[in-house]
């Protein structure tokens, strides 16, 4: 699988960083002009300083600039994997409120592999991903649990889940990983509470708007439970629905900007329809498929998403969202990194 864009930039900064081209406490270029040295947009050149960043390379002083970051003399830095996205301004905002926490406490966190790509790994090569978690059981781990992740390779290599702390997402069964920390948002609320404002905003359908299935060998790879957070949405959708005699809830599925059973949802094409969308994106997807129907949304159809994110309000800014205060959660998992807090889940309030 080829690397994105702003890794190849960043791989290049940090050659030039480990040649003395760019020397310990030098400031960088500003990011528009590294973006026009690379001709790469300013999206692009921010993920990669974000990467850089991760890696302990630079750091930014607010006002000030982008600094590439002295050594530690001391090398006394207790050093912390993260195994999630730091692309995006929703993990990149994460990353660095536990950074800052982190660092000020002798702790250092450094992007690992994000979980799709490990589970690409472990789906060619199921030996080389449980080398790599292997290598990372030595260190705290941070690990955004989402269904794509190789739990059943993490199994072998630490059982006990002792040094795990799972973030937003924890896609295995619960009675795995005793000794890991749970941090995750209180997904049948977010359900229930989007269910609410749907039927409010004159919805009398339910739906949820969800990932693809996982491929047999992947759902293998991940072993995930028979409840996923989908289920759980999906459950405080129905409880939602059950006391208002809403009727079924019924789950549409997307892959690659397409609604796969599409042709399902014609029979409602005429009805109030309202729909969470899992992920803001998908709810972009729900309204081209809307205009290409002749569907006015907000009118016959509504839309909730989850997981509020800065780009998709740029895309469709009228779109509501249920959401936990990510920023909040990354917080605490800091102090309770730093105290060594374990065996317990956490789970953190949504809302609209």
């Amino acid at each position: 699988m080829a690397k994105p864009k702003y890794e190849k930039i960043a791989e290049i900064i940090a050659k030039d960083i480990q040649k003395n081209i760019f020397k310990p406490d030098s400031r960088l270029p500003k990011l528009a002009d590294l973006a026009a040295k690379f001709n790469v947009s300013y999206v692009t050149m921010s993920n990669a300083i974000q990467s850089l960043t991760a890696r302990g390379l630079v750091h930014t002083i607010q006002g000030s600039g982008i600094y590439v970051s002295a050594p530690n003399a001391n090398n006394d830095f207790q050093d912390i994997l993260y195994v999630a996205p730091i692309e995006g301004d929703l993990y990149g905002k994460c990353f660095r409120t536990a950074q800052d926490a982190l660092y000020d406490n002798n702790c250092r966190l450094i992007a690992a592999l994000p979980p799709d790509r490990l589970s690409d790994i472990a789906m060619k090569n199921p030996q080389k991903a449980e080398a790599i978690l292997q290598e990372y059981s030595q260190y705290p781990l941070i690990i955004d649990g989402t269904r794509h992740f190789p739990f059943s390779i993490l199994q072998k290599v630490n059982p006990s889940g002792k040094g795990i702390y799972f973030f937003l997402h924890c896609e295995c069964d619960e009675k795995d990983f005793p000794q890991a920390l749970r941090l995750l948002p209180d997904y049948r609320q977010a359900g229930f509470s989007a269910a609410a404002e749907l039927h409010k905003s004159g919805a009398e359908h339910l739906f949820v708007l969800s990932y693809e299935k996982l491929s047999p060998k992947k759902e293998k790879l991940a072993n995930n439970p028979a409840r996923t957070y989908e289920d759980l949405i999906k459950e405080g959708m129905e409880n939602y629905a059950a006391a208002n005699n809403l009727g079924t809830v019924k789950i549409f599925r997307t892959f690659d900007d397409k609604i796969i059973n599409f042709e399902e949802l014609k029979p409602f094409f005429k009805k109030k329809c309202g729909f969470m969308a899992i992920g803001d994106s998908r709810a972009h997807t729900l309204y081209r498929y809307a205009k290409q129907s002749g569907i006015v949304i907000n009118r016959d159809w509504f839309s909730i998403g989850l997981g509020k994110t800065d780009w998709c309000e740029i895309m469709e800014p009228n779109l509501k969202s249920v959401s936990v205060d990510e920023i909040n959660m990354m917080r605490h998992l800091a102090h309770n990194i730093i105290n060594k807090n374990h065996s317990q889940t956490i789970i953190y309030p949504t809302k609209l």
